[in-house]
């Protein structure tokens, strides 16, 4: 018979209870510990958003096919490529550029980084804007303006704040096309029409020579004369900073006032010039992209995906964001033997500031083929009163398209709510093109008697914003 020793089992109980108070001192300590530490929490009177974004934004677009067939395609712009100016002073939140007019803004998901709370004040409630509590939950209006309040620690201190996104409202333009039959202007093949923002010039290529001619209103050309340099890569002009820019075949950068007497701008050389905005000339050297502002200096600005970078018919412009004057976007196209299907398109952020200076970065599209800017014999991108534009030939359809993008390059559409080119345009017939205010110019040139055509192009109705 086993016999059980109950005064020994009765002290193990008794220290069993004392471990477990032992514990249980040491976990409420720990807690009290905690809540100590949270009720020291400074309380501040501090209370402002530094830093405002949204989620990707849905939406939908009518689409017509080659059979006239009316479609919907639903899409989404990421919320990474929306960009936000904080005005501390005014208060007021509001994107940096217009978003295409087919987003859903009724359905917004923002998101705050704040010293301090965020709430939305919405019919006199007030709801939480802060990453755990708003996202993933109810969306908000950005139709109207969005007002936010922001509540320092201390629960007295306050500041208000507008947050509002601008939308594109696409109406249907027309086109309208003005054949210039009486100009006088004679060149022949391998034109480059440039503008300085005031007048037309155009340079072509002639014999052993180049040549240039400008005109005021398209009609009535100056007589050509031959440039001083005659080793000029005619389709590199471009005009930066009140100056013509181009290179020799030496790989030269020249500079030029009046677009006749050419001058070496810089010691550096360049494999290819890409172009320019309110701040930097860019050109490709030793397989990366460099940017100077005074031709001294040349700073890397770009050289991820490089092998993608526009070979020919490269077009580069810029224009300044919504919000603020001292930043520009900037795109760039062309075509690449990498990407014979579609043109490649690039895109940065250019910026007074060198510290708010970004870098060139390919816009790989490929995932979404429909929305790609097709590859072209001959490319210009334009912007016209808010309309981003890229004009496209296609020589082997004997074919001339225009293309838009209201978010940056990013994704493009095909107008077709008027006719491109005008009915006497050859097809078949290279064609220069630049945009000069609300116009758009188109000069084409070598038929057997060296008449060089011209057209003006007017928009009826163009793009209005909120």
């Amino acid at each position: 018979m086993i016999k059980i020793n109950y005064r020994h089992r009765n002290q193990m109980k008794r220290n069993l209870r004392y471990i477990n108070l032992l514990i249980l001192a040491c976990v409420m300590t720990g807690v009290f510990h905690s809540c100590l530490k949270d009720s020291e929490v400074e309380k501040t009177p501090e209370c402002a958003i530094i830093s405002f974004s949204v989620g990707d934004i849905k939406g939908q677009i009518h689409v017509t096919d080659s059979k006239g067939e009316d479609s919907i395609v639903y899409r989404a712009i990421t919320g990474s490529s929306i960009l936000f100016n904080i005005d501390q002073v005014s208060g007021v939140i509001s994107s940096v550029d217009s978003l295409p007019s087919w987003v859903d803004l009724k359905h917004v998901l923002p998101s705050a980084t704040s010293y301090g709370t965020v709430y939305h004040c919405y019919k006199d409630e007030i709801t939480h804007l802060t990453n755990n509590v708003l996202l993933g939950r109810d969306s908000i209006d950005f139709t109207k303006d969005v007002e936010l309040i922001v509540y320092g620690t201390d629960n007295v201190n306050t500041k208000k704040y507008t947050a509002k996104i601008f939308q594109s409202k696409q109406d249907a333009d027309t086109l309208v096309w003005d054949d210039l039959l009486d100009n006088n202007l004679v060149l022949t093949n391998n034109n480059k029409l440039v503008t300085d923002g005031k007048d037309l010039y155009v340079f072509s290529q002639d014999g052993s020579d180049v040549v240039m001619t400008l005109s005021k209103d398209g009609v009535s050309w100056e007589t050509p004369v031959s440039v001083s340099d005659a080793t000029l890569d005619v389709m590199s002009v471009l005009f930066f900073q009140n100056k013509f820019y181009a290179l020799n075949e030496s790989g030269e950068i020249l500079s030029s006032t009046d677009g006749k007497q050419w001058v070496k701008a810089t010691e550096q050389t360049a494999q290819r010039l890409l172009g320019g905005d309110n701040n930097y000339l860019y050109i490709l050297s030793d397989n990366k992209i460099l940017a100077s502002s005074d031709f001294e200096s040349w700073n890397e600005n770009g050289i991820k995906d490089i092998d993608m970078l526009p070979e020919t018919n490269i077009s580069c412009l810029s224009y300044t964001t919504k919000t603020n004057p001292n930043i520009s976007n900037v795109i760039m196209a062309g075509t690449n033997q990498n990407n014979l299907e579609n043109s490649v398109v690039w895109y940065k952020v250019s910026s007074t500031f060198e510290q708010n200076n970004q870098k060139w970065f390919y816009i790989n599209n490929t995932d979404d083929s429909q929305y790609l800017l097709p590859y072209a014999d001959e490319l210009s991108l334009l912007h016209v009163d808010g309309l981003l534009i890229a004009y496209i030939a296609d020589y082997a359809n004997e074919s001339h398209y225009l293309y838009h993008s209201e978010d940056n390059g990013i994704s493009w559409k095909q107008y077709t709510s008027f006719i491109l080119p005008p009915s006497t345009m050859d097809a078949t017939l290279p064609s220069s093109v630049v945009a000069l205010g609300d116009k758009i110019w188109i000069v084409q040139s070598g038929n057997s008697d060296k008449k060089t055509k011209v057209w003006k192009g007017i928009f009826k109705t163009v793009l209005s914003k909120q």
